[in-house]
């Protein structure tokens, strides 16, 4: 069967296909290459510690291996975790990214956005939209992990969400031609319509953007990617423009009993 391994955290996981077929498919297989170039770019970075433009320093210069965590090597794990211990994050506030992006080539150089990507990649365009509430610097994470610049983002930033977190967020989108906040925002209530609005929002935004994309990816604030971008556009490539939705009616069933 063909995968749904690919995002984290979640019991409902959507991906779209611009293309009238349906496919009804289990998990993805696990056996994909380890995602190393992302765990080498998006692991814990003491970059945000502040000054909050900070260069970010790479694994290697920490001597710590992601191939030996993902291994499961006990005594990589206590050094990466001896690590932090000595370099404690200090969150960055919503407010701040207002001025980091004052100078948006300077953020987007520091911040380590991906700007280089294979052919492959730039010929197969991937769309996503992102549904949020909270926390602009983990979403903003989550953007510096999917962000490539052939690809395009709609972010919905829920009614209910605090004027810090929309100038966040704003602040974000406007140092991108492919990055934007939904023309529109409701109150989103999980198990409700309002949370497929707030998806349904998105995809226009999106369609607005292109139609040049292959397939359209929901997530929310609160996701990680497990396969790079190359990696999901060679999943997607060979789903071959079905669409793929796993959901739980056991999850379903229960919330209605409530």
């Amino acid at each position: 069967m063909i995968p749904e391994g690919h995002w984290r955290n979640r019991p409902l996981r959507h991906v779209v296909a611009n293309s009238p077929d349906v496919f009804d498919t289990d998990d993805f297989p696990s056996n994909t290459s380890t995602p190393m170039d992302m765990a080498s770019a998006y692991a814990y970075h003491p970059s945000h510690i502040r000054p909050e433009f900070q260069s970010m320093q790479s694994n290697r210069e920490r001597n710590i291996s992601c191939a030996r965590l993902y291994a499961g090597d006990k005594t990589e794990l206590s050094r990466a975790l001896a690590w932090q211990t000595r370099n404690q994050k200090i969150p960055i506030n919503d407010s701040d990214y207002i001025s980091m992006t004052s100078d948006c080539q300077n953020y987007i150089t520091r911040r380590q956005y991906i700007l280089n990507v294979s052919a492959e990649e730039h010929e197969f365009p991937l769309a996503f939209g992102i549904v949020m509430h909270r926390d602009v610097e983990q979403v903003e994470r989550i953007l510096r992990a999917i962000y490539r610049p052939q690809n395009f983002y709609s972010i919905h930033v829920d009614k209910k969400a605090n004027l810090s977190i929309k100038e966040g967020m704003s602040a974000i989108a406007k140092c991108f031609p492919n990055i934007r906040l939904t023309y529109k925002a409701v109150s989103v209530k999980w198990g409700k319509y309002s949370l497929l609005e707030a998806h349904l929002i998105c995809m226009k935004e999106v369609l607005g953007m292109s139609t040049a994309w292959k397939y359209y990816i929901n997530l929310t604030g609160q996701e990680w990617p497990l396969k790079t971008n190359l990696e999901l556009v060679r999943i997607l490539k060979a789903v071959n423009g079905s669409i793929l939705i796993v959901g739980s009616a056991t999850r379903y069933g229960e919330m209605l009993n409530q």
